[in-house]
């Protein structure tokens, strides 16, 4: 399991799955709710997965999830990133297609904004957010997508553009549990 504690300040965050995109395509049409541990006591960037209770076991001692792009590389960046609080979105439960969720900041090829409403989709496939939708929510970020692009996972669609699918590198999604510290 990979531990960071330091790229937000007073935080601590445990990455639950990692993977290659696009072209991986090994946790596509499972979504967060199934179990499929893949490395589980080898973290590997571009393939890794947590158990489903230790998935669990993590949410409950967690505030927060987000996604970054390419952490491996980059680290932190802002840009094609989300981050919720569990209470408001929790990713193991979501259940359908196009449903809104409040996320307290989302970045999609620089589109980005704060306490909005985001539509989410996960019914029988990885959880994902299609960009190409247009107002489906509150968080439109429609211009500069490809038609039925997906981000933060899924990747039927992949933008080039959109730094967890950018051609031309490693890139890969990576999901993690979190906690702000008072």
């Amino acid at each position: 399991m990979y531990c960071d504690l330091t790229s937000e300040p007073r935080s601590a965050w445990t990455l639950f799955m990692s993977e290659r995109t696009p072209g991986s395509g090994v946790f596509k049409t499972v979504p967060l709710y199934e179990d499929k541990p893949i490395n589980e006591d080898g973290p590997q960037w571009n393939v890794y997965r947590l158990s489903l209770s230790k998935m669990k076991q993590l949410r409950s001692r967690s505030t927060h999830w987000r996604v970054t792009c390419s952490f491996q590389l980059d680290g932190l960046v802002y840009r094609d990133f989300v981050r919720a609080k569990i209470i408001d979105f929790d990713p193991l439960t979501l259940k359908g297609a196009s449903i809104c969720k409040r996320v307290e900041y989302i970045n999609v090829r620089g589109h980005s904004c704060s306490e909005c409403d985001v539509a989410w989709w996960q019914d029988d496939v990885m959880l994902h957010h299609d960009s190409s939708k247009s107002a489906v929510c509150e968080f439109v970020s429609s211009s500069g997508a490809v038609q039925s692009e997906d981000n933060f996972g899924y990747y039927d669609v992949a933008n080039p553009n959109f730094r967890c699918t950018e051609s031309g590198r490693e890139s890969t999604t990576n999901y993690w549990f979190g906690s702000y510290l008072e």
